[in-house]
């Protein structure tokens, strides 16, 4: 019997996959994962299918508070790129094999700044 629970981390599995079709991530090393264990980075990229699965539930990935803050900066009419939550921009460097994937940029004239919002559930340690 399938339950709510799991139908709800299947959805977020699903809507996490659909963010990054534009390019392969196992293929850079993306920002997220430069500060890892460089065994860990290996494995994640030559054995995806050995990992543990994390099923977090609502702590799984912390989206809302960067819609929240994309959504406040949008209307204290800060210059951002986007400024949509929902969409992802990505940036890669092909040559060096790497890849981040900012919240949104601020953009001041002809400077980009990257904006990278941080969350932390309560219920960690």
């Amino acid at each position: 019997m399938i339950t709510i629970k799991d139908s709800v981390i299947r959805g977020a599995e699903i809507s996490e996959l659909d963010k990054f079709t534009s390019y392969d991530r196992s293929k850079f090393l993306n920002a997220s994962e430069s500060g890892t264990c460089i065994r860990k980075q290996w494995y994640s990229k030559h054995t995806p299918e050995a990992g543990e699965p994390q099923p977090w539930g609502y702590a799984r990935r912390g989206t809302h508070m960067e819609k929240y803050v994309i959504e406040m900066l949008k209307l204290a009419n800060v210059p951002l790129l986007v400024g949509d939550a929902n969409v992802q921009l990505s940036i890669q460097d092909k040559k060096r094999r790497i890849s981040a994937t900012p919240d949104d940029c601020i953009t001041y004239d002809d400077e980009w700044t990257p904006l990278e919002i941080k969350s932390i559930d309560p219920r960690t340690r």
